[in-house]
This record gives C-alpha cells, sequence and structure tokens, in this order.
C-alpha cells in the first residue's frame, strides 16, 4: 500500500470484529456499509464519539470511534508489514488466556485480520490456540483451527482454479443460510445482497466491488432467455453468476446462481430459491432478471 501524507497523518484500523459506518454520526442514521477488523480507514474528521472515515470500497460514514486505533507512520508501517492470521469460521472468540474459558477480550467475525504473536520467527500456539495481537495492542488467544496464515491463504486462493473459486464462494454462501438481511451489512453479522455477494466471493479470493449497481458492471455477460409465459431459458448460466433483479434503470437486488433454476440471496434472510416462477419455493421477484454476468472464468 503507498503512504500518503494525508494518510499518515489521518489513519485508522478497525479494531473491533466489524466496524458499522452510518450516514450520520447518530446510531439511528442508515448504515452505509461496515468494515472488517483490520482494515485500513483514512480519517476524515472526529466529533466526540464519533469519526468520519473513508475505506477502499469506496465509501464514507460514521463509524463509533472505539471502533477504530489510529495510527501513526510506525504504527501503520508495523501493521502493514506484520504477519498476520485471518478468520476462516463466520463466528470466533478472543480470550485472554489459551484455554477457551477465561475472560473475553472481543469477538471476532470471518475474514478479520489480527496479528500474529511470534517467538523467532514462529507464530506462537499453546493447547491449541494461538498467540494474536488486536490492533490495538491487546493481546489474546484464538482457537487455532480457526486461523490461517493470511499470506498462505492468500497465496492459495490465487493458485485456485476459476471452478473452485466458485465453490468456495458457494460454500461460503451455504454456511451463511439463516443469517437475517440488515442493509449495509457485508458480515456474518448480517448481510445486505450485495453485502452477501461481496463476503463470499472475498473470501475466496475474488474482489468484487461493493453496490450490486458496481458488481452489475463488474462480469462478463451471460445470455439468457424469457419466454412468454414468464419462465426463462438459463441454460447457459453456471453455478457462481450473479442474477441481478430490478428494471433497466435501476438494479435492485443481485443473488449468486447454484444451478437447477436455483440461486442464493439475502432477502430477508440468506435463502435458496428458485428462480422458475411454477416452483413451490420461487422467489417472489423472479419475474425481474435484467441481468446475469460471470465474474470468475
Amino acid at each position: 500500500m503507498k503512504l500518503t501524507l494525508t494518510m499518515l497523518l489521518a489513519v485508522g484500523i478497525v479494531n473491533t470484529s466489524v466496524a458499522n459506518l452510518f450516514s450520520k454520526a447518530d446510531y439511528e442514521s442508515s448504515l452505509q456499509t461496515q468494515e472488517l477488523m483490520g482494515a485500513t480507514l483514512t480519517i476524515l474528521e472526529q466529533d466526540g464519539m464519533w469519526m468520519k472515515v473513508e475505506c477502499s470500497q469506496p465509501y464514507s460514514g460514521w463509524v463509533p470511534a472505539l471502533s477504530v486505533v489510529t495510527m501513526d507512520i510506525d504504527g501503520l508501517s508495523q501493521w502493514t508489514a506484520a504477519a498476520k492470521y485471518i478468520v476462516t469460521v463466520p463466528n470466533e472468540t478472543v480470550y485472554g488466556k489459551n484455554n477457551g474459558k477465561s475472560d473475553v477480550i472481543c469477538d471476532l467475525v470471518a475474514g478479520d485480520l489480527l496479528k500474529q504473536v511470534q517467538n523467532k520467527g514462529k507464530a506462537v500456539v499453546r493447547s491449541g490456540f494461538a498467540a494474536v495481537e488486536l490492533p490495538d495492542g491487546r493481546l489474546g488467544w484464538v482457537n487455532a483451527g480457526s486461523l490461517e496464515d493470511y499470506d498462505k491463504w492468500t497465496g492459495q486462493n490465487k493458485k485456485l482454479s476459476p471452478e473452485k473459486k466458485v465453490e468456495k464462494a458457494i460454500a461460503w454462501a451455504e454456511k451463511m443460510k439463516g443469517i437475517p438481511y440488515m442493509w449495509g451489512g457485508i458480515s456474518t453479522k448480517g448481510f445486505d445482497c450485495s453485502g452477501l455477494v461481496l463476503f463470499c466471493y472475498r473470501m475466496a479470493g475474488v474482489k468484487v466491488p461493493r453496490d450490486a449497481s458496481q458488481q452489475y458492471k463488474a462480469g462478463k455477460d451471460v445470455q439468457f432467455h424469457k419466454y412468454p409465459d414468464g419462465t426463462y431459458n438459463l441454460t447457459k448460466l453456471k453455478r457462481g453468476d450473479l442474477v441481478f433483479f430490478g428494471n433497466f434503470l435501476r438494479i435492485t437486488h443481485v443473488g449468486i446462481y447454484l444451478g437447477d433454476e436455483k440461486f442464493i440471496q439475502s432477502s430477508h434472510l440468506v435463502r435458496v430459491n428458485s428462480l422458475n416462477k411454477n416452483d413451490g419455493d420461487c422467489y417472489e421477484n423472479t419475474d425481474k432478471i435484467v441481468k446475469v454476468c460471470r465474474i470468475v472464468e
């Protein structure tokens, strides 16, 4: 990451499992989006217990100041260069001791980043728990089976074939079934429709834009045909394709195609529905498909 003077003067790292970016410095305002622990934020201003920040999605909004730790140039450089873990289970906990029964330091969600505590260049692991350091320097212990070395994880994802990346993204989507819909959500605490797509493909090592209106333009068009009776010919779709709904003026919804006319989406909650209007589990807005795109090939 290239460091600019502005960033060095006003930069922060998300220090909680999830940082919520609101439209105003007020919990009653709308949730814009989320960022996960370890993400870098540019701090634009501060008003008491709130910070206005900009993240890489790109989005700006107000976060509770306790969700962010500010960094000077040395701290940011150390954080950027440090060996890290990524959380690879939906939810986890940081404990004060390596036994899973001690005081809780904080919660974690999939995709969070923590610094590895090392001794002579090797990660410290005791009794099945890995020693970690949070962005603000607090030390704790996490079940080692819930973590992967971030650099190795990134490298392994890059080596996956397109088909395996898609299957990994779909596997994550399947794990999320039943999680309630939340406008602005991109984490296991709650998803909006495009947030689910972003999260699942991110966990497969694929970069996807944040919003459905951006995702709409990101991939290669896949042909489909709508018959006069309202059913579709979806034979050219593949697993992992993104299915967009709305009208030709505005995209209102997106989901991930699973095959056999089924797709998974976050609508009220993360669920699987049919795209065939004659099926009992048909999505209520299936007649509004406007585009299908393939983002991995």
